[in-house]
């Protein structure tokens, strides 16, 4: 029995750290993750200012929006709608926490509605309906995801976890 003991011991040591450490390893990865997207965001936003400023010097100077100026605000949503996507996918892999991407998803349905204002002659909700809508993105999880965010009566909370990894929604109460 005493030999048993000693060979148990140190296997279930071992076999403890190797999950404490990814455990650990995981845990890091959704901090680095999250930092990641804050990041990209923060770039695309700086980008969006210096938009805005044009826009607003446009309309200032009651100068038209033309096409190199839509162009412009096409490019500005096409990169905050790839990371939306890139953000949606880490979040159906568990990367993301569901209280993290309900603040997130909040925010996108209430610039969808109209609280922000167009850039360069562009709305969000204008932006999104021309990216929904391109080949192979139309028939994406993605696009259905984002289209309930905007449009349902549902809470944002009630549809990130209906999209939520289907382990999550089995472990973690609302």
């Amino acid at each position: 029995m005493l030999e048993i003991v000693r060979i148990a011991g140190p296997f279930f040591t071992g076999l403890s750290v190797v999950f404490v450490a990814l455990y650990f390893t995981r845990s890091t990865k959704k901090t680095d993750i999250v930092h990641a997207f804050d990041v990209r965001l923060d770039a695309i936003r700086n980008f969006h200012h210096e938009l805005v400023k044009r826009t607003i010097a446009r309309e200032i100077s009651k100068a038209s929006f033309d096409a190199a100026d839509a162009a412009d605000g096409l490019q500005y949503y096409r990169r905050f709608f790839r990371l939306q996507r890139d953000q949606f996918l880490a979040f159906q892999s568990g990367y993301i926490d569901e209280k993290i991407y309900v603040e997130w998803m909040t925010w996108r349905r209430h610039e969808y509605h109209g609280a922000e204002p167009a850039v360069l002659g562009v709305t969000y909700a204008a932006a999104w309906a021309v990216w929904s809508k391109r080949p192979p993105f139309e028939r994406h999880i993605f696009i259905e995801f984002l289209d309930k965010i905007h449009d349902s009566p549902k809470p944002v909370k009630d549809i990130v976890h209906e999209y939520s990894p289907p382990w999550h929604r089995r472990m973690l109460p609302r």
